[in-house]
C-alpha cells in the first residue's frame, strides 16, 4: 500500500465519472505497505458542498497483478462480505465492471473499511481473530474461484537467486538450507480453500472491541488452510524474543479450532507450516529492502525480523498438541 503512482484529481476525476459515486471532493495518499498504490478518495453526492452525503472508497492501482489475476481477489472479497465478513466490498461502474484501467494499470475501487489496527494484541483479541478466520476458511470453501500462489516454489526459488549476494555467509547459508528443507513439504493431504495469506496485525482493523475490517486480499489464494493460520501465528502471538506467547496463541488456535477442527495431517505439518510462512515473509522483506520498487511513498520494513522468527522456529517450535489440541 505505497505509492508508486501519482494521479492528479483531474485525471481521476475523469475516470470516476463511469461510477455512480458523486463528485470527487478529496483524494489522500495511503503511504504503508510495499505492493500496490493506494488512496482514500471521498466523494460527494449530488451537488457538493455544505450537508452533501459523503462516500468513502479506496482506489487501488495494480503495480504487478495483471487485470487475468485481480478477478479472484476481488471476486474472494464480495463472497466474504456476502456472507456477512467484515471484508471491503468491490464497487462497480454502470457497466457493471468492478475492474477497470487508470494510467495504463488495472485498478479498481472497494468500499473503505473503518476502524484501528492493535500493535500489542491481547489473548481475547487474538481469540476473536482465531474464531473469525476458522469461518472465513469454512466459508472460503465454497467459493468457487480458484487463486494461485503468488509466492510458490518458483517464487521462492527466484527471490533467493535475486537476494543471496547481499548477504553475509550465515544468512545466506540459513536461506539455501530453509529453502531445501521446505522442498520436502507435503501439502496436499491438508484442507485446502481460498486463503487471505497476508493476515497481519495491520491488515484487521478493530472499532468499539470487535473486528471492523479485514484488509488486502491480493496475496490470497487457494491452498492449505493452516498456512493462513501459521501466517496469523507469526505475527499476532510472538513476543519480544520471537517466542511464542503461550496465552495468545492458545487463545488463537483454541478459537480457531472451534470452528474448524484440524485434522491429524495438520498438526504433525504445524512446525514446517511455521517456518515457510516466516521464511516467505522473510524473502519479500529482503526483496523489497535491497531490490526495492521505485515509489514517491516507501514503507521500509526490517527482514530481519523474520529471519529472527525462523531461527526460532528452527531451534524449537513446540507441536499444536502441546497447546491442548489434539488431533
Amino acid at each position: 500500500m505505497a505509492v508508486f503512482t501519482r494521479v492528479t484529481e483531474q485525471e481521476l476525476s475523469i475516470w470516476l465519472s463511469r461510477y455512480d459515486l458523486g463528485t470527487l471532493v478529496r483524494v489522500l495518499d495511503i503511504p504503508s505497505g510495499t505492493d500496490n498504490t493506494n488512496y482514500f478518495v471521498s466523494l460527494a453526492a449530488g451537488k457538493s458542498g455544505v450537508g452533501a452525503a459523503m462516500k468513502e472508497v479506496v482506489l487501488t492501482i495494480f503495480e504487478h497483478l495483471t487485470a487475468e489475476q485481480i478477478p479472484f481477489y476481488l471476486g474472494l472479497m464480495a463472497h466474504f462480505a456476502k456472507a456477512g465478513f467484515p471484508a471491503p466490498v468491490p464497487i462497480a461502474d454502470r457497466l457493471g465492471n468492478t475492474l477497470g484501467e487508470l494510467m495504463g494499470k488495472p485498478a479498481a475501487l472497494v468500499t473503505r473499511m473503518h476502524g484501528r489496527w492493535v500493535e500489542n494484541p491481547t489473548a481475547a483479541q487474538c481469540a476473536q481473530l482465531g474464531q473469525l478466520l476458522g469461518r472465513m476458511h469454512l466459508s472460503g470453501q465454497d467459493y468457487a474461484g480458484q487463486g494461485s500462489n503468488r509466492c510458490d516454489r518458483s517464487w521462492h526459488e527466484r527471490s533467493c537467486a535475486a537476494v543471496q549476494d547481499y548477504l553475509g555467509p550465515k544468512e545466506k547459508q540459513l536461506l539455501l538450507s530453509e529453502l531445501s528443507g521446505q522442498a520436502g513439504l507435503d501439502q496436499a493431504a491438508l484442507p485446502q480453500g481460498a486463503i487471505h495469506a497476508d493476515l497481519f496485525r495491520d491488515n484487521v482493523l478493530w472499532q468499539n472491541g470487535n473486528i471492523s475490517g479485514v484488509l488486502d486480499y491480493y496475496y490470497a489464494f487457494t491452498g492449505p488452510l493452516l498456512y493462513d493460520l501459521a501466517v496469523s501465528a507469526n505475527d499476532w502471538c510472538i513476543d519480544g524474543r520471537f517466542q511464542f506467547d503461550e496465552e495468545r496463541l492458545h487463545a488463537l488456535l483454541a478459537a480457531y479450532s472451534a470452528e474448524r477442527p484440524l485434522i491429524a495431517a495438520e498438526i504433525g505439518a504445524w512446525p514446517m507450516l511455521l517456518r515457510r510462512a516466516a521464511l516467505r515473509f522473510w524473502l519479500s522483506r529482503l526483496y523489497d529492502f535491497y531490490l526495492p520498487h521505485p515509489s514517491e511513498i516507501k514503507a521500509m520494513k526490517d527482514p530481519g525480523y523474520f529471519r529472527s522468527l525462523l531461527e526460532q522456529h528452527i531451534r524449537h517450535s513446540a507441536p499444536i498438541s502441546a497447546y491442548g489440541l489434539a488431533s
